[in-house]
């Protein structure tokens, strides 16, 4: 095997020594490979459970998302937390921030919501007083606009 997780594929204490002896080459803390495998190809080829055990609650953005694992050029798309840029070898995992729901979209489900019917509306969701966007947007329709026919 090529790559070594602490704590899934091998403990601390045997990647330590391994990696004194000259068996395994440390990546990052925790990511081992083996000292005699290429190290750049068994990167690549394991990006995605590179990035899954550096960054557990992130998850898979943009191109990787569609290509399940790193672009051509070496770069693994996540989103998370925060901001951040890892280099390991021929591999670039890029984090971006999660925004925040946008007021327009959370004010477009609680009005399906309350559209519906079946249920009624949870009042810690509706506020008495709109803000900023909600506001401009009061009085306004929701209703998605008429598409024009196709012209022949």
């Amino acid at each position: 095997m090529g790559l070594h997780l602490v704590g899934e594929t091998i403990d601390k204490t045997r990647s330590h020594y391994q990696a004194e002896t000259g068996k395994l080459v440390q990546l990052v803390r925790g990511v081992y490979v083996d000292a005699d495998d290429h190290i750049d190809a068994t990167v690549l080829k394991h990006a995605v459970r590179i990035a899954k055990y550096l960054y557990p609650r992130a998850y898979l953005s943009a191109a990787s998302a569609v290509l399940l694992g790193p672009t051509r050029a070496g770069r693994l798309f996540l989103s998370g937390r925060r901001n951040k840029r890892t280099r390991i070898r021929a591999l670039e995992i890029i984090q971006n921030e999660v925004p925040n729901i946008p007021r327009s979209s959370q004010r477009l489900w609680t009005t399906a919501w309350a559209n519906s019917g079946s249920m009624s509306l949870p009042s810690a969701s509706v506020s008495s007083k709109p803000s900023g966007y909600e506001a401009s947007m009061q009085g306004q329709s929701t209703k998605p606009c008429a598409r024009p026919s196709p012209r022949t």
